[in-house]
């Protein structure tokens, strides 16, 4: 925000009241990828405890709403948001940061392409403040003749929803305040098409995770499952398990799920713990941890429900005396960005069977890591999770949503109940057990005593994890990397069925008329900004293979 703020001021001449404006140039062109690592940890705790997680860093002139202080805390309800209304007031301050941007382009003579990251109710806010002290209309093409200024090329809209409809209004602002619509995933392609958007308006473009910093290799030097849950402010569902905290060999030796989530019904955190509490005893070594954020009236829900559907359990069974609960670990505490691949490292199986996904990052964010992945085979992770790299819950149906007149999926509790037994039986140990310990279902004695035909089922078990786990990273790396993520958003700019140069020369016409004029001298302000070809001249033939050749340096 300072950093856009300052350069334009250097625009307008009025940079000596500006402290620390300096050179901003470099950072503001690459936004979000040149901010210090402090910062970046920063923002995605803020956006790890606003979102569950589910937001990327995604790098140029980024403005999260979120960040701004001050705004009233009913504007960030999730209901009011969906429902459709235009929130304008309490969004000023976020919306001064775009105009500051605009204004700069402006000043610069850069086009301008837009991408709003946020629910279509809120679409019309960012584009009629955007351009409103600028005098642009958006979407209006300069005429033949007319002197160079700042155009907004396209206005994307990247949205999406978890259940099986879209909100009313949501369709009307997609057809007429935006050009085009990102969605993550088919599935919301149809369920925005089902509810009016215009097909030819939602291009599909899935998320992108960073497959080198989720990476397997990350787990060499990672801590053991015990660092987390001693050295956070973590919480025992049942309180007779926080003396296991006490013994650090003991919470190594068991064998952890890990699930991670932003608490509430949609993520069906209920169904999760019934199915866990459902398949395990204690006298079985085994754990849930859960990453997850809650205040005080959901952490008495929580402790409510876990000890009704025990109670249930324990009537249940014949020999009650005999049973206690498995430890359930929550861990409220916000962990920095370039800690999260250290948490999946000290997991042995991940699961998230949510009632619905608008994409489901931490799905993806444990895929990539090589960890054995339980996910609901319903709405927007159906994109990448299927039976060949992970292991998708079916759902009974569908069942009403929070938001009414909607429905998302209910998972299968026993076929979650299956998937989490199946690893446990396996003994899998997906990064080795000198990082996640010993796990297992008994002593090392009574490992030595399992029979043949166990090992061979746990051997059989053990390559069909490790087909299906290396099959994950490797599809997550080829199809969703952020640059093949991005190359979507760039064929989206520029049609690559079309003629590309001839697309953008339109789009840049007084720019390149420049560089032709020129003949190979010195560029011009006015195209520094679109060196075309591998030359400083300008051509619009095709490489050897077909390609055209674009090159779009600095600002753009």
């Amino acid at each position: 925000e300072g950093r856009v703020a300052a350069e334009a001021a250097v625009v307008r001449g009025d940079a000596e009241d500006v402290e620390g404006e300096g050179d901003v140039s470099a950072h503001v062109s690459h936004g979000g990828l040149d901010q210090e690592a402090g910062q970046m940890d920063n923002a995605n705790e803020r956006a790890e405890e606003s979102k569950g997680g589910e937001i990327a860093d995604q790098g140029v002139y980024y403005v999260e709403e979120d960040d701004v202080e001050g705004e009233e805390e009913e504007a960030q309800e999730a209901e009011g948001d969906r429902e459709g209304g235009t929130v304008a007031v309490a969004r000023d301050a976020a919306v001064e940061v775009v105009q500051e941007t605009m204004y700069l382009a402006s000043a610069r003579e850069l086009d301008v392409v837009f991408v709003i990251h946020r629910d279509p109710g809120r679409y019309r806010t960012f584009v009629e403040n955007s351009f409103r002290h600028l005098s642009l209309d958006p979407w209006r093409d300069a005429a033949e003749g007319e002197e160079s200024e700042t155009r907004v090329l396209r206005v994307f809209g990247r949205s999406m929803y978890e259940t099986d409809a879209i909100p009313d209004n949501w369709a009307t602002y997609c057809n007429e305040l935006v050009d085009e619509v990102l969605v993550p995933s088919r599935f919301n392609a149809d369920t925005f098409a089902s509810g009016g958007v215009s097909a030819e308006k939602l291009t599909v473009m899935g998320e992108g995770v960073d497959v080198e910093h989720f990476s397997p290799r990350a787990c060499v030097s990672a801590p053991p499952v015990s660092f987390f849950l001693r050295h956070t402010l973590v919480e025992s569902v049942f309180p007779c398990h926080y003396r296991l905290l006490s013994d650090e060999a003991a919470l190594n030796s068991r064998f952890t799920f890990l699930s991670m989530f932003k608490w509430e019904e949609r993520k069906a955190w209920m169904e999760l713990l019934q199915a866990f509490l459902g398949a395990f005893s204690a006298n079985e070594q085994v754990q849930l941890v859960i990453r997850t954020s809650m205040d005080a009236s959901q952490n008495e829900q929580c402790r409510n429900f876990v000890q009704s559907v025990w109670e249930e359990h324990l009537n249940s069974s014949s020999n009650a005396a005999a049973l206690s609960p498995p430890p359930v670990w929550i861990v409220p505490q916000l962990l920095p960005f370039d800690h999260l691949p250290a948490l999946f490292c000290s997991a042995h199986a991940f699961v998230l069977c949510s009632h619905g996904e608008g994409w489901g990052l931490p799905l993806m964010q444990a895929m990539a890591m090589g960890l054995p992945t339980i996910g609901t085979a319903w709405g927007g992770s159906t994109q990448f999770m299927h039976h060949a790299n992970s292991w998708p819950v079916s759902s009974d149906g569908l069942m009403p949503a929070t938001t009414q007149g909607h429905r998302w999926a209910m998972p299968n509790q026993e076929e979650m109940q299956s998937y989490m037994r199946f690893f446990f039986e396996a003994q899998y140990h997906p990064f080795g057990d000198e990082q996640q310990g010993g796990g297992g279902g008994g002593g090392e004695g009574e490992k030595e005593e399992a029979s043949a035909v166990v090992a061979e089922q746990q051997a059989e078990a053990h390559q069909e994890i490790k087909q299906r786990t290396r099959a994950a990273r490797s599809q997550i790396a080829r199809q969703f990397s952020p640059s093949a993520v991005v190359d979507v958003l760039v064929r989206s700019v520029v049609d690559l069925e079309q003629s590309p140069y001839e697309k953008v020369r339109d789009s840049v016409r007084r720019r390149l008329r420049v560089r032709e004029s020129q003949s190979g001298a010195h560029s011009s302000h006015h195209s520094a900004n679109f060196n075309f070809g591998a030359s400083s001249q300008a051509s619009n033939q095709p490489t050897a293979d077909g390609r055209y050749k674009i090159k779009i340096v600095a600002d753009m």
